[in-house]
């Protein structure tokens, strides 16, 4: 069964990985985000040290290593992408299998996680909680210290990826962990396992805490990230859909995987607790692990906009799933077993296809163009890698300011030196990574209610002050909202900045206004554009 286990997730794994970057036509602006903080860091600056850091720097640093080797193009970014999902489809048939004792209720566990097609930056999700049943797993079988240290590490990284990985699956950790062994008869030994836990993880966590210490100070990091929290959260609270023949069936899609999602960690813990004494050890610390991620990973990820939020939380609802249908299978009573199955087949192929339609799967394998044969997929992989590694190919950014500003990209190309910096008041996280160019103010985006205070908007502005900012870009859709966030910093880009250009967006009226640095003395006028150069 091992052997034939990992046949099947290499097969998985290379399929997955095939699909995924196949389909990887372009990137939403989110997912710039991730790729500015790497281009930062490519640049020499660090998060939290030299730009703020939400929370994300071992995302950045993985998108930074993925373009030192791929080439600093989408390309390296789709790559990163196309393996990480490869990787949590094929931990997901080992975990799935594992919790159901079935090669099976793997495979299908894994297909149900890739046929959502989760959105590019969320190959962490997939990926950090399929391995985490894994190595609770392998933790709780055998507590030593080495292996409670191990996982302490997996958290660690969790964490750096984003910080509430690691407080989701840390949590779920710490639950396993102090359950492990004799855990789970003594509260005495469930309360030594877990501080012997909790201090391992804190040691594990000194280098972050020292290098966030030297930066800015531990406790003002925090306070900052729960102050960011607070406002994503106010802005994509939770949202309970409707069910109802009007809805439509996208809409009803949402609403069955919304509760069925929320009802999985529930439904497990009851059978959990009907079955306790029937359970080894090690699956009752797993299973109250996986329980306390998955609930947790629910309330964090299902937020507002659930067409795309649902596929976060998909990792540990299959997950749970195979474990129930593994319950069902170990039911002696025939007629009840029959009854069993017959309630998960059900839910199984309602299931399939509200994951279709919320993936919007047909469309997903239509654009990787799967249905043109498998023959002339090393011809498509050769346009796909081309069509990536096209800094200004207009197909491959997202919609917005970008696709319009390809001129002034090619512009700065000439004009400026790596080292001149785009001030990118808004939300257009792509504009400087389309451009090549690091941003200002230590800022990839500047939204309103995102650490707006007094004393933060004076920092940004003599960030700004210090720094090499020849231009300055902006969309009319926040410009008022910006300007009226941050006065000082509207006050001095219109004492300072004067206008070069404008770009229309689209056919709505929107535009995008470049402007130019009138204290920066030019160095020349490019014969192209007439405008001044500064390298």
């Amino acid at each position: 069964m091992k052997i034939a286990t990992a046949a099947v997730s290499v097969v998985i794994f290379a399929m997955t990985m095939a699909l995924r970057f196949l389909s990887s036509v372009r990137f939403t602006n989110d997912e710039y985000i991730q790729l500015a903080g790497a281009q930062q860091m490519l640049f020499g600056e660090w998060p939290t040290r030299d730009f703020l850091d939400p929370g994300l720097p071992l995302s950045y640093a993985a998108s930074a290593a993925s373009q030192l080797i791929f080439g600093r193009t989408l390309f390296a970014e789709a790559m990163l992408t196309s393996v990480a999902f490869g990787l949590a489809a094929a931990l997901t048939v080992v975990a799935a299998r594992r919790l159901s004792g079935s090669l099976l209720v793997g495979i299908v566990a894994a297909l149900m996680e890739v046929a959502i097609f989760p959105r590019g930056y969320s190959y962490p999700k997939m990926l950090l909680y399929a391995a985490a049943p894994l190595v609770i797993g392998w933790c709780v079988e055998r507590p030593t210290v080495w292996r409670r240290t191990l996982l302490a590490v997996f958290v660690q990284i969790a964490f750096l990826f984003r910080h509430d990985h690691g407080l989701f699956i840390g949590t779920g950790a710490a639950v396993g962990a102090a359950l492990a062994g004799d855990g789970v008869r003594s509260s005495r030994v469930m309360l030594r396992q877990l501080a012997t836990f909790v201090a391992i993880g804190i040691a594990v966590s000194l280098p972050f805490l020292l290098y966030v210490g030297l930066n800015g100070g531990v406790v003002h990091y925090f306070v900052q990230g729960v102050r960011f929290s607070a406002a994503e959260a106010a802005e994509n609270g939770l949202v309970i859909p409707p069910f109802g023949a009007r809805e439509g069936l996208e809409r009803n899609s949402e609403a069955f995987l919304f509760f069925l999602f929320y009802a999985l960690p529930l439904i497990a813990a009851a059978v959990l607790a009907l079955r306790w004494r029937a359970l080894t050890d090690t699956t009752r610390a797993l299973l109250a692990s996986l329980i306390v991620i998955a609930l947790m990973a629910d309330r964090g990820f299902l937020r507002d906009e659930l067409s795309t939020r649902l596929a976060d939380a998909v990792v540990p609802a299959v997950l749970l799933s195979a474990w129930l249908v593994g319950q069902i299978r170990r039911i002696s009573w025939r007629p009840t077993r029959m009854a069993w199955a017959t309630v998960a087949a059900v839910l199984f192929f309602v299931s399939s296809f509200t994951v279709v339609t919320i993936g919007n799967t047909v469309e997903q394998l239509n654009r990787a163009s799967l249905f043109g044969g498998l023959a002339r997929m090393p011809e498509r992989f050769v346009d796909r890698r081309a069509h990536l590694r096209d800094p200004w190919n207009d197909g491959a950014m997202p919609a917005g300011p970008s696709r319009v500003l390809v001129p002034f990209f090619q512009y700065l190309d000439r004009c400026t030196t790596s080292d001149q910096r785009l001030l990118v008041p808004g939300f257009i996280p792509e504009v400087p990574v389309h451009a090549r160019r690091p941003f200002a103010a230590g800022r990839m985006t500047i939204i309103p209610g995102y650490l707006d205070a007094p004393e933060e908007r004076r920092n940004l502005l003599a960030t700004v002050q210090r720094q090499n900012v020849p231009f300055m870009i902006v969309s009319s859709r926040s410009r008022a909202t910006v300007w009226a966030a941050y006065p000082e910093l509207a006050s001095f880009i219109d004492t300072h900045f004067t206008p070069l250009a404008t770009y229309q967006i689209g056919e709505e009226g929107a535009s995008v206004d470049v402007r130019v640095n009138r204290s920066m003395p030019p160095r020349g006028v490019d014969a192209q554009s007439g405008w001044p150069c500064f390298r």
